[in-house]
This record gives C-alpha cells, sequence and structure tokens, in this order.
C-alpha cells in the first residue's frame, strides 16, 4: 500500500516527497542504496513521533551503517538520554541527537533547555516542518548543530549526518 502524500494530518504537511517515498516497500528497497560512510558505528538517538517518517529514517541510518535508538515523543526523548547516565551505564552516550522539534510531551527545544547537562557533548540536529527563521535562531542558540527543514530526503540525511559526526566536533569537546 502506497504512502499517500497528503496523510491526514492537520498539524503538519506531510514529509513524504514524490522523491524518497513513492511507496513504502519503493523507499525500503532503496533504502539499501542509500550511501555508507566510512565512518566508526556512531551512535544516534532520533525523536519523531511520525512513525512512518521515523522508521524511515532509523532504516536509512542503519543501513549506512550507524547504530540507531528511537524516541516516538518528548517525555521518551528525555528518558533515552537519561538512560546514558545510569550507574550500570547499559547504553552508551550518544553521538547525536536527531529530533523533530514538535514532539509529544516536551519539545526538542524544551529538551535542550532542561538537558544541557545530559547533552554537553552531544551533536543535535533538529528537524522541522515549520522552519520559519526565528525557529532556526532559537535551536542554534540553544545548541543545535543543524536545522533540518521537512520534507527531507533519506540520501540527504545520511550525507548530512555523516559530514557533522565527521567534521563537526562535539559540543564541549
Amino acid at each position: 500500500m502506497g504512502l499517500a502524500a497528503g496523510r491526514a494530518s492537520t498539524r503538519r504537511k506531510s514529509v513524504f516527497t514524490e522523491s524518497n517515498c513513492p511507496k513504502a516497500n519503493s523507499a525500503m528497497t532503496k533504502i539499501d542504496e542509500l550511501p555508507r560512510e566510512k565512518v566508526a558505528p556512531a551512535h544516534i538517538l532520533v525523536a519523531e513521533d511520525d512513525r512512518e517518517l521515523r522508521v524511515l529514517i532509523v532504516a536509512a541510518l542503519r543501513a549506512a551503517g550507524f547504530v540507531v535508538t528511537e524516541a516516538e515523543n518528548g517525555r521518551d526523548l528525555l528518558d533515552r538520554l537519561a538512560d546514558t547516565l545510569q550507574p550500570d551505564r547499559r547504553v552508551e552516550a550518544f553521538d547525536m541527537v536527531l529530533s523533530d522539534i514538535r514532539l509529544p510531551g516536551f519539545t526538542a527545544l524544551d529538551v535542550m533547555v532542561g538537558a544541557r547537562c545530559l547533552l554537553s557533548t552531544t551533536r543535535i540536529v533538529l528537524m522541522t516542518a515549520f522552519g520559519d527563521a526565528h525557529t532556526h535562531e532559537k535551536a542554534l542558540s540553544l545548541g543545535a548543530t543543524a536545522v533540518l527543514d521537512k520534507p527531507l530526503r533519506l540520501d540527504d540525511l545520511c550525507k548530512t549526518v555523516s559530514r557533522i559526526l565527521t567534521e563537526t566536533p562535539a559540543a564541549g569537546s
């Protein structure tokens, strides 16, 4: 079954475009064709409340060789970050957080303000379907490495993530 380009949502426009996701199974097949970067496997936390988009992003990043953990809302994002501080430390710190700005519970900007100590050495890349200049400026002033506007092309996203991980020093380093 194909993904409708105009999903029934009054909350935001669809992030799927003909160029990156004409059909779900077609997009998943093309994930294997995405560029694989030659970097050590970085651990990326992906926070996106749109399940279909999160599945595509996670699959693309994994196909590109990254280790990926998922969060479906702001509370889940905060919990995953807090897991890295546990004494038994079963979860390694994240090299990058890739998050939608508008998440249920807490926005990514709320998490950045409230969890600065958890994010001091983590690159933060935010995604938004509502990319006005003020939102971009606020995110960057709070420490975001980059702000990406939706819709996203999966191949461009993987290249951007790889470039940021290899060229941008982690905050606090």
